[in-house]
């Protein structure tokens, strides 16, 4: 197959490539050159292309901090969007270099029903079986836990469910991933791994 380069160096990929290697709008793709073939390489960075890489920097001590995740982020990951892929990156990762990852109970829950509420119940338990098969660790509430939610729930214009998400990155002293603009507002008490 051949395509013609723009003038802005832009080229269409055949809609059968696309469809055969699950490249769709918004997709990444790394490119890459072979220097002894001359030919360009384009991979398209999908979740299968993300577990591919599985245990590609083990050892390295590339992941260092704890990580929390906050309903967006699995949001994404579970719908497979860009940032999804960085979430799915990140997952990988931490479990290569051994670091757990936590999510409030009420934040999966909040995943739970969008997804009850937009697809089904069924669908809903499933998301979380999946999070539970990638051993993101499920944290229950208790009161130190909401004393620190509710107190950043006191001072910012926050979702009291990503409060708990930010509270329990501050207990736990890690890291917090999300792409929520709400999380600006607790940036200097919480570290943020924006995806």
């Amino acid at each position: 197959m051949e395509t013609i380069v723009t003038s802005k160096g832009q080229v269409v990929i055949p809609s059968q490539i696309r469809r055969k290697l699950g490249v769709k709008q918004g997709t990444y793709l790394q490119i890459d050159v072979d220097d002894i073939t001359k030919k360009i390489i384009l991979t398209p960075i999908t979740r299968e292309y993300v577990h591919s890489l599985r245990g590609k920097y083990k050892g390295k001590g590339l992941m260092k901090a704890l990580m929390v995740l906050d309903s967006w982020s699995v949001i994404a990951y579970l719908e497979d969007e860009p940032s999804g892929q960085q979430v799915a990156d990140l997952i990988t990762g931490a479990h290569e270099e051994g670091i757990p990852i936590y999510m409030t109970v009420v934040n999966a829950g909040e995943v739970w029903y969008i997804i009850a509420r937009e697809i089904s119940e069924e669908e809903a338990n499933n998301s979380i079986k999946e999070l539970r098969d990638l051993r993101i660790r499920f944290v229950d509430v208790d009161w130190e836990l909401t004393q620190e939610a509710t107190r950043l729930k006191s001072q910012n214009k926050m979702s009291y469910a990503d409060c708990y998400a930010a509270a329990l990155a501050i207990v736990k002293k890690a890291d917090l991933v999300t792409g929520d603009n709400e999380f600006k507002a607790v940036e200097d008490q919480v570290k943020i791994q924006w995806v």
